[in-house]
């Protein structure tokens, strides 16, 4: 007759209704209904995917897919390379990882608010977009022994860019090429920007600037 019925309310917390297709709880039927607001008389209930604050190639990094992010379009990773991001520690491995959306109007990596996104470099790995490619609305800290390319193919928008005020762009010891109308920017309407450089061997270039907005700039060891 009815899967789920006679109740006044219905919670869902951490999951979701699958199936029927758009099936929700109709609190004047008392019941789940299918699209059509008919009492659904089979329901399945499944739990939702976690979901972080991330995302690759314009696709956001989930718990399902956190461990394959090869899997991801725009994404191409070499045989012995590595794509991943590990939400206890806050980290995204990249080993021979390339990102590439030309095509689109999507970030390369956008983070939206992982707090001190630590991206482990190591091989040889490129990022390329038309808009901004590695766009940060929270501090993160770009790291390892690899080298990293990132390319804004119209030349009209920014290689590495910093958002928020009080947030901070660290680069430690890898090898990074970045280019773009600017290179490497902060947003000059916010305060306490700040581009950190340790050990690392850089070349940024921009049609209006290389590396320019920050509230503070700071070179450790190069």
């Amino acid at each position: 007759e009815a899967a789920i019925c006679d109740l006044k309310t219905f919670t869902l917390e951490g999951c979701q209704i699958v199936d029927p297709e758009g099936g929700k709880f109709d609190e004047t039927k008392h019941a789940v209904v299918d699209a059509e607001g008919n009492k659904a008389k089979e329901v399945k209930i499944e739990p939702t995917a976690v979901k972080y604050e991330l995302f690759i190639a314009g696709t956001q990094v989930t718990a399902d897919n956190c461990n394959n992010l090869k899997d991801i379009e725009g994404v191409t990773v070499a045989p012995d390379g590595e794509f991943k991001y590990d939400p206890a520690s806050n980290t995204l491995h990249m080993k021979d990882v390339t990102v590439s959306v030309k095509l689109v109007v999507k970030n390369a990596i956008y983070n939206k608010g992982v707090k001190d996104l630590k991206i482990v470099v190591s091989g040889t790995n490129r990022l390329e977009s038309n808009i901004v490619v590695l766009y940060a609305e929270a501090s993160i800290e770009i790291k390892g022994r690899g080298s990293l390319t990132v390319i804004n193919n119209s030349n009209a928008n920014i290689g590495i860019y910093l958002a928020n005020s009080n947030t901070t762009v660290t680069i430690s010891d890898i090898s990074l090429e970045v280019s773009g109308k600017w290179g490497i920017s902060g947003e000059p309407s916010k305060t306490n920007q700040a581009l950190i450089l340790k050990n690392a061997r850089i070349t940024a270039s921009g049609t209006e600037a290389a590396i320019e907005d920050f509230t503070s700039f700071t070179i450790d060891g190069c």
